[in-house]
């Protein structure tokens, strides 16, 4: 009789916990298309596999922020080692892992964040800047598309190459002779142009 009580008490929390926990999507191309269908940005984590001795919980699995990143993102997990990551390295490198994308509706990157931590104020405030970066129309997708459409000049131009920096994209060589081109002679006495 214990040993059914003690069973069915644990099949119940495992099923709490488990409900309490992010949903992720089986691929990244899954998870942009639920995401462009519901209207929500795409959050997407590149992890490295943890032995289960060094298993330990951080703020991402609490139950506040799992709420949270269920409610407002279509959510992807990829482990650096798995095959699937190796084809998505060169758009969103990963240095220090784990790495946080948040993707918009054509997988650019809006933000990104990276390391555990253990309480959930990182990664709700994470979310919160996400979502405002995405209402901003100061994202990479925003900038690329006037930069596409010739709807650009100098200051755009290196706020375009300045945010491909801080996403970690520095393949920007054509980008930055085109902004040298806006550049006066005056303006070359200043060291952040140069």
């Amino acid at each position: 009789m214990k040993i059914r009580l003690f069973t069915v008490v644990i099949t119940l929390l495992t099923s709490l916990a488990h409900s309490q926990s992010i949903k992720y999507e089986k691929n990244l191309n899954e998870a942009l298309a639920k995401a462009l269908i519901q209207k929500k940005l795409t959050f997407m984590v590149v992890n490295v596999p943890q032995s289960p001795a060094r298993s330990i919980a951080f703020g991402l699995d609490l139950p506040d922020v799992a709420t949270r990143y269920n409610d407002d993102f279509v959510n992807y997990k990829v482990m650096v080692t798995d095959s699937a990551y190796s084809k998505l390295r060169q758009k969103y490198p990963a240095n220090i892992l784990p790495a946080y994308f948040f993707l918009d509706k054509y997988g650019n990157i809006i933000y990104r964040d990276a390391k555990n931590f253990s309480t959930s104020q990182k990664y709700l405030a994470m979310a919160d800047s996400a979502i405002k970066i995405s209402k901003s129309g100061n994202t990479l997708s925003d900038l690329e598309l006037r930069y596409h459409s010739g709807n650009i000049d100098g200051p755009l131009l290196k706020q375009y190459i300045t945010l491909r920096e801080k996403m970690s994209i520095y393949n920007n060589a054509k980008l930055i002779d085109e902004y040298v081109d806006y550049l006066t002679i005056g303006s070359l006495n200043y060291y952040q142009d140069v």
